[in-house]
């Protein structure tokens, strides 16, 4: 059995020897924020065709079909396409839905043009607006792993413990906002987080970077204010198509990107399922290398809940062998931070005075 992510034997494990580490992200981070994987595409299938859909049906199609939910998304588009829809109009879509449950529950405290502006740039909003929204987030979302983890990451930075990178495979930068909101808390604490939706530019260096491997969508300001909006929605790994494309480009700049870091750094999995078949194939492919080549051992640490059944935990410890992925249990997701914590060898005293 795996040790506990709370026990001394892997205290610092993160950062073995100096060395470094980084942060691969999934959607569960945000999973009671927003709309998890499967949601996401039951929603974008229900607007591609124009009619709705159950849960039970669009969980009948998948039962019956066997296909990934990037299929469904592919299909949504298909349709969408068919009937006169762009690409461009498709992401704008997607990124209704993204950020839609979300939006809602701001609005409901008045809170939503705060929230467009946070997704920009908080620091331009007055401190009273900020702290309101910090207020939000902790009392809407007092479990969510994305809230622990800007929390975490903010202070990390401080000690000089923070990672070397932040990989992510969602399309939200919810996390991105929630650590400069957590930032601006301590008036002495300078940006050191940037969002990156292509190769690094040059105004990373000194920044931990925050890769949106598969893109990324920030939903617009209200109209009438006067700021552009940048992301990544040209280069949105979500079709079926998508993952081809990336699948047979060798040198695309999310899978250098990624296998640079898996192989140079211990690794954190925080907020995955492990069933994107992109992470599964580049694992795989970094274990391999690692195994032949590399004279440097490293961690890829995979933190996920523990099954109720010792069985099933017991196929997923088999699932990930040949990926190079060692299974660290939380026995809650509100666990998240603490684990953490302890993989990066920050002691609770040392966190209470970051």
């Amino acid at each position: 059995m795996p040790p506990s992510p709370f026990s001394d034997s892997v205290k610092g494990i993160l950062r073995w020897k100096s060395s470094n580490w980084s942060l691969c992200l999934g959607a569960g981070t945000t999973i009671s924020m927003l709309p998890s994987w499967r949601e996401l595409s039951r929603r974008i299938l229900e607007v591609g065709v124009g009619t709705y859909i159950t849960d039970h049906a669009f969980d009948d199609l998948v039962t019956r079909t066997g296909w990934h939910f990037d299929a469904w998304i592919q299909t949504a588009l298909n349709a969408w396409k068919a009937n006169g829809g762009t690409d461009e109009s498709f992401a704008h879509e997607l990124e209704n839905i993204v950020y839609s449950d979300l939006r809602l529950r701001a609005a409901a405290e008045r809170l939503e043009v705060d929230l467009l502006h946070a997704f920009h740039d908080p620091g331009l909003l007055k401190k009273v607006r900020r702290v309101a929204l910090v207020e939000f987030f902790e009392a809407q979302y007092p479990q969510s792993s994305a809230l622990q983890l800007a929390r975490l990451l903010a202070k990390l930075v401080n000690v000089g413990k923070g990672p070397a990178a932040i990989l992510t495979f969602s399309y939200d930068t919810v996390l991105a906002t929630l650590i400069r909101l957590a930032e601006l808390q301590d008036s002495t604490a300078i940006r050191a987080f940037r969002t990156v939706t292509g190769p690094a530019p040059f105004n990373v260096q000194g920044k931990v970077p925050i890769y949106h491997l598969h893109g990324c969508l920030i939903p617009p300001l209200p109209e009438g204010t006067m700021m552009s909006r940048s992301d990544g929605r040209d280069s949105l790994v979500a079709p079926e198509e998508s993952y081809t494309q990336m699948a047979g480009s060798l040198f695309a700049w999310p899978q250098t990107t990624f296998l640079h870091y898996a192989q140079a750094t211990n690794m954190a999995l925080v907020g995955h399922s492990l069933s994107d078949p992109n992470l599964r194939r580049w694992l795989a492919w970094s274990a391999e290398v690692r195994a032949r080549e590399s004279p440097t051992l490293r961690y890829h640490i995979w933190l996920r809940k523990r099954p109720t059944e010792a069985s099933e935990a017991a196929l997923l410890k088999h699932s990930v062998k040949h990926l190079g992925v060692w299974i660290m249990w939380l026995e809650s997701w509100n666990d998240i931070e603490a684990a953490l914590r302890n993989l990066v060898g920050l002691s609770a005293d040392e966190y209470d005075t970051a």
